[in-house]
């Protein structure tokens, strides 16, 4: 099994196989929000249409989706999301950079950084530095003695494990701490989806340079709907989610442009915003670079996943979708009690 925090290994060569059994989650939950509720479990969904519109009202806690025209109260909440998309109220109301991750990410880039130096830094975050100490304990590592101290605890996570975590860490509250009603309903969805989307991403380029940044593209897809869904709070009459296809592919598509400003806004790497950028419709293009096309791989098999847990294998276009799918089944741990409805008729 691939292993974020360690190297990076080969790539697969053997037969593709849904497991019988999952491996046990990467110990990393400690700084989840609190889960979401249950939901209904439609048929695999086919085309990334259909994936990313069940998404979004699998977050918003949607029902059974309709291939018809928008109500007027829809058309309304829609015309409003737009215009407040384009506005300049949107980048402020974006999500913030967690004020430690630039500082950390500078210190973890230089490749000449020590053990010590860097044990110095993350020592002054209490929250860093119990995650990583419980992480060196998990048993990803099986050490032969409990560890303790924070220069063991960087030795045996290594620093691309570390940029990671670091990185999981800030990032958490970003995903927690909503007050409305259908942002609160997708905070624990959507921070399990940018986990698996951020690890997928990393596994999709694991033999490549750019395995970091991929991660940091993962984290990010999903920004954008933490702020569309805020505007949602304020403009929905009522607490019940549309049902209609078009609402949701509305919504996901003002996500994904959203999304991309996040990026530039927080100076995330040139090819993690240009990886954005080909998420917006009327920018897709299919001839996309590998980053860029590992991305939208790693994006959908996640949301697959968040759809149809081991079902997801069902659903994908390729080997490598199936390869990824199995490795995020294999990474974290299915909900076996998570439902959802959102099937198009």
């Amino acid at each position: 099994m691939w292993n974020p925090f360690k190297k990076p290994l080969p790539a697969h060569t053997k037969k593709i196989s849904v497991p019988s059994t999952l491996s046990r989650r990467m110990e990393l939950d400690a700084i989840s929000p609190a889960p979401g509720p249950t939901l209904k479990i439609p048929p695999a969904p086919s085309t990334t249409k259909q994936v990313d519109c069940n998404f979004v009202a699998l977050i918003m806690g949607g029902a059974v989706l309709h291939d018809k025209a928008l109500s007027p109260n829809e058309n309304k909440v829609l015309s409003t999301m737009r215009e407040w998309v384009r506005s300049p109220q949107a980048s402020v109301a974006l999500p913030r950079l967690p004020a430690a991750l630039p500082k950390l990410m500078g210190l973890l880039r230089r490749d000449e950084v020590s053990v010590p130096e860097l044990a110095e830094h993350l020592s002054q975050d209490p929250a860093l530095l119990a995650e990583m100490i419980r992480i060196a304990n998990s048993p990803f590592y099986r050490t032969n003695r409990p560890v303790a101290s924070v220069a063991d605890a960087v030795q045996i996570i290594g620093q691309t494990g570390l940029r990671q975590l670091v990185t999981r860490v800030a990032m958490g509250p970003v995903f927690g701490g909503q007050s409305g009603y259908f942002s609160k309903l997708a905070s624990g969805p959507l921070w399990e989806q940018s986990e698996r989307c951020a690890t997928a991403c990393a596994w999709l380029r694991r033999d490549e340079s750019d395995a970091f940044d991929a991660y940091l593209a993962g984290m990010v897809t999903s920004t954008g709907l933490i702020a569309v869904l805020r505007v949602l709070d304020r403009e929905m009459v009522g607490l019940v989610a549309p049902d209609s296809v078009k609402f949701y592919a509305e919504v996901h598509d003002c996500s994904v442009r959203l999304s991309s400003a996040v990026a530039r806004q927080w100076r995330f790497p040139q090819q993690v915003i240009d990886a954005m950028v080909t998420r917006e419709p009327q920018v897709h293009d299919a001839a996309l670079h590998p980053f860029a096309l590992a991305v939208q791989r790693a994006d959908r098999c996640a949301k697959l996943v968040m759809l149809q847990q081991l079902e997801a294998i069902d659903a994908v276009n390729s080997e490598e979708e199936a390869a990824c799918v199995q490795e995020i089944l294999r990474t974290f741990k299915t909900r076996p009690d998570a439902t959802f409805a959102g099937n198009v008729r």
